[in-house]
């Protein structure tokens, strides 16, 4: 070839020389081995990302005719071909022509793609030539082909002049020349070519390496293209590709026979319509095609779903993973989708959770989004899926209440028909129970309080309870008992109420019970009343905080009542009911949850003793300070039981008492007085002596006693209470004074020591008289009752100097005379007087103002005698409400003596003494323990008479008394 042709048909090309030779020489001192060129050109295609490396070693020779130079004849012989499946792009091409440069500085992944090691080829050939995506190159680092200054020459395909240049050099180019034919032939010429090359038996690896850069083949479109880097897809096998299908251009048809035979001499993969699926499934995957492009693919895959799943289970793996279906602005996969032919789903879900109509339309496209994940089954539903429908019923009860109803109602079937909550977690199940999706009816209380609204709502499971609990909290939770034990179970229905809410459901009881008319009789509340205490009982740490604010919740004698109020049992043989309330028989079961909560077992004396003062302080507290009847009785009640248990009691106990308008209250027992007169006498009391504090009747006198309230008697006569002094041995004074009776045992020794008790007061006159009459008064009129013992027959002694004071203490001395001091005296008021204890056990001695009566049996006056040591009283007689009382104690002394006490009130002081003494009856000698004797009328005659026998003897020896006489008065 010329020169001229030669400068204007090549293009610069290789690498600047001569200290490139140099360079070159030094890399291949590094690189010694010249095995290290296969290595090196198998990295190179793996740097380029071919999956398939060849090496040929040809060993022909080719002619040296037509050569682009005269130097090549020398590399037309044996050579080495290296192929893989990679084309050249531009920055190889730069690359290649940089020896010595590593191309892994930008790119850490590539060992050494085209930089260093390639150079290793020079161990073996001094002109290396590439051929890629169009392209030829040969390498002249030594500069002897291309002449000085180029290192090598460049052909591109794509430019005509070197087109037809490689063409003219056919020695050169030969296989060029093949393709250009091949290029420019018509189809029927290369359909004959490829009929005859498909009957080979095989092809060496230079004849495929060649053939295979033949276009021979067209690709969907119609382009001829090369099978080179190509799959052929099998169009004469499965459903056929539909024509709006976007098939890459890596895929070529193989259309007949002779295509198949061909391609497989070259070794091409074939692809049935199930693995151009796959190719277009990634394509997919890998964002290549449009929304359009999607649904042909898919459409098409989908409606021969059940011949390609079952070709290619990879194809349908892919499909499952993909996500191709809009939905709520975002690509779904098939199982992101429910069924549209199942009624529930299109119920329960919004129309966004189906798949668009292009893939529902037809019925196979949907049999094989089913068999993609498509949910067509109610068990295949996701706690994800229902969490979801419950949000939706959620957020339409507001506008939408019948459709969110209708949504709850179907939801519900399906939890209950399938066991879907056994997927959920515990976060999952803890969301589905806090959300507001269940249609339930509203508690009684709470429909009672809406009206014109539906009776059925939505709550979330934790509002919601189970029928079994109807007794417990009916009137305050919504209630379902139609679901399935486990759906009971999952969502916690059958777990306790919250106990705020058994609370309340009481409290509504509490306000029911006001409209019935007998709530004891009422089967219905009791039933609750029960259940709700048992429940109670049996969680009683739940409700401990609770029941501190709660306090009427015990239903007890037609009300509600705290525990504190009652008590488990009453002390024996005390009735507290009008005041405590003991808890009902029927309660007791539950006593272990009434003691938790204040009520006492028993009540303690303190507790009892206490009751009292709580009730006087309600009393005082009040703006009229009156007891009711209740508190009365109890009251009454408290104090017999404590005087007949004989309990100990300490301080001054409130007790009750009568006021002066007829009401009653409670006041210290101190202050309280033991009515012993007449009513009527009582009122003249109340009127003249103003507050008075009566003891209330129905306490018994002998508890009075007991308590040691005053008798009202002894607080009118506010006696001085008189003890008798005992002189000599230490004994009883009815011991003593039984003894003295020994010394003057004769009872006719009385007139003798009475007339000398006279004598020796300095009296003039000593007078007797004999009382057979009978007072028959009323015993209320008396200043103890006991004292109409002694109110019969009497023997009276008078004499006309009044008592002095010395008189007064001498004669409250047992055992002692007075003569001591006074020679004259025989024993005034010594141990003489005692000789009336003879005839009498209860002498008394009237002298001035003064009315002294002595009881050493403490027999007649026990209510106002509180020590055997004192059993004497002295009365003053000036205060006159003695003679309004007691009429009957001074009734008998009216007119003995010029004594008349009812002329004048008070009378004035008598002027003498004037002693009666009673005469001992047979009741008193049984009771007496100072002389058995008892004094009849014969004994009081013979008494009588003894006196007449002796009367003169008596006046022997006495000074003063000059007048001496012995009178009778008859019954």
């Amino acid at each position: 070839m010329s020169q001229k042709t030669r400068n204007k048909s090549r293009t610069s090309f290789g690498a600047t020389a001569p200290p490139f030779l140099d360079y070159l020489k030094d890399i291949l001192r590094r690189y010694p081995d010249g095995g290290q060129i296969l290595k090196e050109l198998i990295q190179n295609a793996d740097d380029a990302q071919a999956t398939e490396v060849v090496f040929i070693h040809d060993e022909r020779n080719y002619r040296t005719e037509s050569l682009w130079t005269d130097e090549l004849r020398y590399y037309q012989g044996p050579a080495l071909y290296a192929y893989n499946n990679a084309p050249f792009s531009t920055e190889d091409w730069e690359r290649i022509q940089k020896a010595g440069r590593s191309g892994k500085i930008n790119d850490p992944n590539k060992i050494g793609r085209f930089g260093i090691g390639f150079n290793s080829v020079y161990h073996i050939t001094d002109v290396p030539s590439i051929f890629s995506s169009g392209h030829l190159g040969l390498m002249d680092p030594q500069e002897k082909i291309f002449g000085e200054r180029n290192g090598g020459f460049l052909w591109s395909l794509d430019d005509e002049e070197h087109h037809e240049s490689l063409i003219r050099m056919h020695d050169q180019f030969h296989f060029q020349q093949v393709i250009r034919n091949v290029i420019c032939a018509p189809k029927t010429a290369r359909e004959e070519l490829k009929d005859c090359l498909c009957h080979l038996d095989s092809l060496s690896g230079p004849e495929k390496d060649f053939l295979i850069r033949l276009p021979l083949f067209q690709t969907t479109t119609g382009s001829w293209v090369t099978a080179q880097s190509k799959q052929a897809l099998v169009l004469t096998s499965g459903p056929g590709l539909a024509p709006q299908l976007p098939v890459p251009d890596s895929v070529i048809q193989c259309t007949t026979e002779a295509d198949r035979r061909l391609l497989q001499l070259l070794k091409v993969n074939l692809l049935g319509p199930a693995e151009v699926g796959i190719i277009l499934v990634d394509r997919i995957k890998q964002g290549a095609c449009n929304s359009q492009d999607t649904e042909n693919i898919m459409t098409w895959i989908l409606q021969h779903g059940n011949i390609l799943f079952s070709q290619n289970q990879s194809l349908k793996k892919r499909c499952k993973e993909l996500r191709f279906i809009q939905g709520k602005g975002e690509l779904k996969r098939a199982s992101d989708f429910f069924d549209p032919r199942v009624n529930d789903f299109r119920v329960i879900f919004e129309s966004d959770c189906f798949p668009p109509p292009v893939y529902t339309e037809a019925p196979q496209i949907l049999e094989s989004l089913i068999d993609l994940g498509l949910i067509n089954k109610e068990a295949d539903l996701t706690p994800e899926h229902l969490l979801y429908a419950t949000r939706i019923i959620e957020k339409q009860k507001v506008n939408s209440e019948g459709e969110a109803l209708q949504r709850a109602q179907v939801l519900l079937e399906m939890l209950d028909a399938c066991d879907l909550l056994s997927k959920f977690s515990n976060a999952q199940l803890n969301t589905l129970k806090k959300t507001k999706w269940f249609p339930c009816d509203q508690p009684l209380i709470e429909n009672r309080d809406i009206s014109n609204k539906s009776t059925q709502i939505f709550y979330n499971p934790e509002e919601i309870r189970h029928t079994m609990y109807e007794d417990i909290v009916g009137e305050v939770m919504p209630l379902i008992g139609k679901l399935s034990e486990r759906v009971n179970n999952k969502l916690g229905l059958k777990s306790l109420p919250p106990p705020e809410k058994v609370i309340k459901n009481l409290s509504v009881l509490k306000l029911k019970v006001q409209d019935m008319d007998e709530p004891d009789t009422n089967v219905d509340f009791k039933r609750k009343l029960h259940s709700i205490y048992r429940h109670m009982q049996e969680n009683i740490s739940a409700f401990v905080e609770l029941m501190n604010t709660e306090t009427d919740w015990l239903w007890a004698k037609g009300k509600f009542v705290s525990p504190r109020e009652l008590v488990l049992n009453y002390p024996h043989d005390l009735d507290l009911s009008s005041y405590i309330g003991k808890v009902p028989n029927e309660f007791l079961p539950y006593n272990k949850l009434l003691q938790k909560f204040g009520l006492r077992i028993s009540l303690s004396n303190k507790d009892i003793v206490g009751m009292l003062h709580t009730i006087q302080q309600n009393i005082e507290a009040r703006q009229q300070p009156f007891a009711s009847p209740a508190e009365v009785k109890v009251s009454i009640e408290i104090l017999k039981w404590l005087w007949k248990t004989k309990q100990t009691v300490q301080g001054d106990i409130p007790v009750p008492v009568i006021t002066e308008n007829e009401q009653f209250t409670l006041k210290p027992q101190s202050e309280a007085l033991l009515c012993d007169v007449s009513r009527h006498k009582l009122k003249e009391l109340q009127y003249h002596e103003g507050k008075m504090y009566i003891l209330h009747e129905e306490i018994p006198i002998a508890a009075a006693e007991w308590m040691n309230i005053r008798f009202l008697s002894n607080y009118i006569l506010a006696p001085e209470l008189i003890g008798i002094e005992q002189c000599g041995q230490s004994e009883p004074i009815t011991t003593r004074i039984k003894n003295i009776l020994k010394e003057y045992d004769e009872d006719g020794d009385i007139f003798k020591e009475l007339i000398q008790n006279a004598e020796d007061a300095g009296a003039d006159a000593c007078k007797f008289l004999v009382d057979f009459r009978e007072h028959k008064d009323p015993p209320e009129s008396l200043i103890d009752p006991d004292m109409a013992l002694c109110q019969g027959p009497c023997l009276w002694a008078f004499n006309n100097k009044q008592f002095t004071d010395d008189d007064w203490r001498n004669i409250i001395r047992v055992g002692s005379a007075s003569k001591e001091n006074k020679a004259e005296k025989i024993g005034k008021f010594g141990l003489g007087f005692n000789t009336v204890y003879h005839v009498t056990d209860v002498p008394s001695i009237l002298s001035g103002s003064k009315l002294l009566i002595l009881d050493p049996n403490v027999a007649h006056l026990g209510k106002h005698i509180s020590s055997k040591t004192n059993p004497g009283i002295k009365l003053d007689l000036s205060v006159k409400r003695l003679f309004h009382c007691f009429p009957s104690l001074f009734g008998p002394y009216e007119g003995i003596f010029e004594c008349n006490f009812t002329q004048k009130c008070p009378p004035e002081p008598y002027d003498g003494t004037l002693i009666k003494l009673p005469f001992r009856t047979e009741k008193e000698a049984q009771k007496s323990n100072i002389c058995t004797k008892a004094y009849h009328k014969e004994d009081i005659t013979g008494l009588y008479q003894n006196f007449m026998k002796n009367s003169q003897t008596l006046l022997l020896f006495l000074k003063n008394i000059n007048t001496l006489s012995l009178g009778s008065i008859s019954t």
